[in-house]
């Protein structure tokens, strides 16, 4: 994947996997932050990764799927990613730390992950014609 500026014909980074990349999302970018511009991509690889938008260095490779990686969806406050996989598990990642957070097991192959506006819940497209809505805390 690569981030192109609207002026110039050039790419302003290149990202890179190891095998296609099937999806990309950008990190709402907190007011007041030193953080910088955030991406994520999945992949058939296996993995996503979390990248500096700016400087096109890979911040996390999030590896835990065991088959391609199909969607990738950042919680509203960009503290979270979710990714799905069609190995029936969406995963919830620490965007700060890359730690895994939270596994969850559905009855088919995902396509498509969302969060909603309050980060408390997470939807997830399956291919058995499913989507399941799935509560979302921290706490035990």
């Amino acid at each position: 994947a690569k981030t192109w500026s609207m002026d110039r014909d050039t790419a302003l980074v290149t990202l890179r996997h190891t095998d296609k990349i099937f999806s990309l999302k950008w990190g709402p970018h907190r007011d007041n932050s030193a953080v910088p511009y955030l991406l994520a991509s999945a992949s058939s690889d296996q993995t996503v990764k979390l990248w500096n938008a700016e400087s096109g260095v890979c911040l996390f490779t999030l590896a835990g799927h065991r088959s391609p990686v199909y969607s990738v969806d950042f919680s509203a406050n960009g503290l979270f990613l979710a990714s799905g996989s069609f190995d029936k598990s969406l995963l919830v990642w620490s965007v700060e730390s890359g730690e895994l957070l939270r596994t969850y097991h559905g009855s088919g192959g995902i396509f498509e992950v969302c969060w909603n506006n309050a980060g408390t819940r997470i939807a997830a497209s399956y291919s058995d014609h499913n989507v399941a809505v799935i509560e979302f805390s921290l706490e035990n």
